[in-house]
């Protein structure tokens, strides 16, 4: 009667991790880069603008239009900061937050690696060279970058970013912020993902290479 009981007891138990077994799902798989384009109202004109792709592994802000903004260790002029801000502020409350920060300038991608730590490490913080830019249409920025270029030690389930274009030629001196996408964004980083928008929200309509219409980010 124990040998019984005992085998019932074993095919249960069998039974249990044969339907445990199936229950498990694969985790779909994780891209290897992502895609970006970027439309604007007119031509890109990276010798005259600087263009930022901005990630993160979390969410993230980026000042409003019209504030001061540059990147982790580039020059800065602290007299066009806003009232009440400066180089710590930058840091507390935007830099330390970006994992990587692109910028395309004089038709040339240059990434910058975090982390952005503070501000006493500013200018240690330097960019390397991407790729030039391909102009298949001037109005037009795309850019494929591989995830192993970025500061990812592992690939995180969701990456944010955002795109900000600067004018340096304003009143003032220039530097100040023009569009921005309303909110930072974020994507899926499982191969295949893919978002995009083609409302204007915000922008400086005066200054159509400036002006972003529409944008979209796949994952590979």
């Amino acid at each position: 009667m124990k040998k019984l009981v005992i085998g019932i007891l074993l095919i249960g138990i069998s039974a249990l991790a044969v339907g445990c077994a199936r229950t498990v799902t694969q985790r779909e798989p994780t891209g290897n880069r992502m895609v970006i384009a970027i439309t604007f109202a007119g031509t890109v004109d990276s010798t005259t603008y600087p263009y930022y792709i901005i990630l993160g592994t979390q969410s993230f802000l980026v000042p409003y239009p019209q504030e001061y903004f540059f990147g982790p260790g580039e020059a800065y002029d602290p007299n066009r900061f806003n009232i009440g801000t400066n180089l710590d502020y930058y840091y507390q409350h935007y830099f330390s937050n970006f994992s990587d920060v692109i910028l395309l300038k004089d038709e040339y991608f240059n990434v910058t690696c975090g982390p952005f730590i503070n501000a006493s490490a500013h200018f240690q913080y330097q960019p390397t060279p991407l790729t030039p830019r391909l102009a298949t249409d001037p109005r037009t920025i795309t850019l494929t970058i591989d995830f192993n270029r970025l500061n990812l030690s592992t690939i995180p389930n969701i990456l944010y970013f955002n795109f900000v274009t600067i004018d340096p030629t304003g009143c003032n001196g220039g530097g100040y912020l023009k569009d921005a996408l309303l909110g930072t964004q974020y994507i899926s980083t499982v191969a295949g993902a893919t978002i995009s928008n083609a409302t204007d929200l915000q922008g400086d309509t005066n200054n159509p290479a400036l002006d972003i219409i529409s944008w979209s980010v796949t994952i590979q």
